[in-house]
C-alpha cells in the first residue's frame, strides 16, 4: 500500500494552505456582498451558503486547471 501524500485529501484533491483557504473564503465573502449590493434578492439563506461552497470548492480547482496543475 502506498503512503498518502500530505498535500492530498481523502479524494486525491490538493489541500489548500491556510493562506489560500483564507484568501478563498475572503474572496467568496467579498464577491457575495458585492453581488448582493447590485441585486438585493441574492442576499438570502440559500444562495449565500451555496455561493460560499461553490467558490471555495470550485475556485481552487479552476485555478489549478488553468495553471496546469494535475
Amino acid at each position: 500500500m502506498a503512503a498518502a501524500h500530505d498535500e492530498d485529501d481523502h479524494v486525491g484533491a490538493r489541500r489548500l494552505s491556510r493562506r489560500e483557504e483564507i484568501a478563498w473564503y475572503s474572496f467568496a465573502a467579498v464577491t457575495y456582498v458585492a453581488a448582493g449590493i447590485i441585486e438585493k434578492s441574492l442576499l438570502n439563506w440559500i444562495v449565500g451558503p451555496l455561493w460560499l461552497v461553490a467558490v471555495v470548492w470550485g475556485g481552487p480547482l479552476l485555478v489549478d486547471r488553468v495553471r496546469g496543475r494535475r
